[in-house]
């Protein structure tokens, strides 16, 4: 089926962009492409065709001025009701998405930067403790964007709460001279 509305008329892979079933969406294509355009009629479809107040629509766009086309076509075609729907870059709604839950976190939350996280790392490294590294004392600017950095990272993907803690990797009461031995032979 082709998608027409208006003077617009889709092609192949817009329609099957625009008319996807009642489900979450990923528009990947290169620049030029109608990224926006598909998107904004697909938000038409889902208010027309679903039926779906636009409150309930979420929009995320890589860039602002895709966002902000969005936010300016959507109200000039559907009016007000479409300022309730949410339409933001993806960088923009996960910070709401901190904001919102701050009282999560004991001050409020900042973004860095790359290099403004190594200085943070640099200057308190001695109060982060248990980290040990040689690399860190031949190469401290090294071993923090190459192992501190990308660990920290990790954990935070792996979505694990730094407040828990794990068993220790050697069980100290299972320790006796005899295995220090061996293990130092």
């Amino acid at each position: 089926m082709v998608y027409k509305r208006g003077t617009f008329t889709a092609n192949k892979s817009q329609s099957a962009a625009i008319t996807h079933n009642l489900a979450p969406l990923m528009i990947i294509a290169g620049a030029g492409t109608g990224k926006t355009t598909t998107l904004l009629h697909r938000i038409y479809y889902l208010i027309e065709y679903y039926k779906l107040n636009p409150k309930n629509i979420l929009t995320i766009t890589y860039t602002e001025r895709a966002a902000n086309e969005l936010k300016t076509r959507i109200v000039k075609n559907i009016g007000d009701t479409a300022r309730t729907m949410t339409i933001n870059t993806f960088h923009a709604f996960c910070y709401n998405i901190v904001k919102e839950n701050q009282s999560f976190y004991n001050s409020a939350p900042i973004l860095m930067e790359d290099g403004d996280a190594i200085y943070l790392f640099l200057q308190n490294f001695d109060e982060l403790g248990p980290f040990e590294s040689r690399l860190f004392v031949n190469d401290p600017i090294k071993s923090v964007t190459k192992s501190f950095i990308p660990f920290i990272n990790r954990i935070r993907d792996e979505l694990i709460d730094p407040s828990i803690k794990t068993n220790p990797i050697i069980d100290e009461e299972l320790v006796t001279e005899e295995t220090l031995a061996q293990l130092n032979d």
